[in-house]
């Protein structure tokens, strides 16, 4: 792949022809983060029937007896595993979160051949990966509330001064403005 000069042309034909396989790992990874999901699902709702199950109270005559230290366990076991399947819901995105890089560029690649292809990408990298996700996130996510709030300062200032420009006006002047700082 290094040295090759590639046309913009050539590059959108090569992944035209490859949009069912693009649309086929997509669907791949929404089954195997499903399939996550719903284990992950069931078995906090197994220990959750087991944690109502336990704190059921065991009827001694008029007074009932409620085993506490099974609910509490069981609750702790509810805790873990609610914490365990959201590191193994990260971890399993962050595996499989390459899979269109290699499709697109790699001749010889499929989708379960991407995935196979971002699960060695992303080999002993996933939380690495993860916290430059996440970086790229809140840095995305600052810029726009800060062109977000600007823009609203900005149409509010052009609004507030309607009364000299007609409605009509204002509204193209807010509307110009708002996406000359928003791009």
């Amino acid at each position: 792949l290094r040295n090759l000069e590639e046309t913009p042309q050539a590059a959108l034909r090569f992944t035209r022809s490859r949009k069912f396989s693009f649309l086929k790992v997509s669907l791949l990874q929404g089954l195997i983060i499903f399939g996550v999901y719903l284990s992950a699902l069931v078995l906090m709702l197994l220990i959750f029937g087991l944690v109502y199950l336990g704190g059921l109270s065991i009827s001694t005559g008029d007074s009932p007896a409620v085993n506490t230290g099974l609910m509490v366990l069981l609750s702790l076991l509810l805790i873990a595993v609610i914490v365990g399947a959201i590191f193994a819901v990260v971890w399993l995105i962050v595996r499989i979160m390459l899979t269109e890089q290699p499709l697109a560029i790699e001749t010889a690649s499929g989708a379960i051949a991407a995935i196979k292809r971002s699960w060695q990408l992303t080999h002993r990298h996933v939380w690495r990966s993860f916290l430059v996700v996440l970086l790229v996130y809140a840095i995305t996510l600052g810029l726009t509330m800060a062109i977000f709030t600007a823009s609203q300062f900005i149409g509010l200032f052009v609004l507030g001064l309607g009364f000299l420009i007609p409605g009509t006006l204002a509204e193209v002047t807010f509307t110009l403005i708002s996406v000359v700082i928003q791009v």
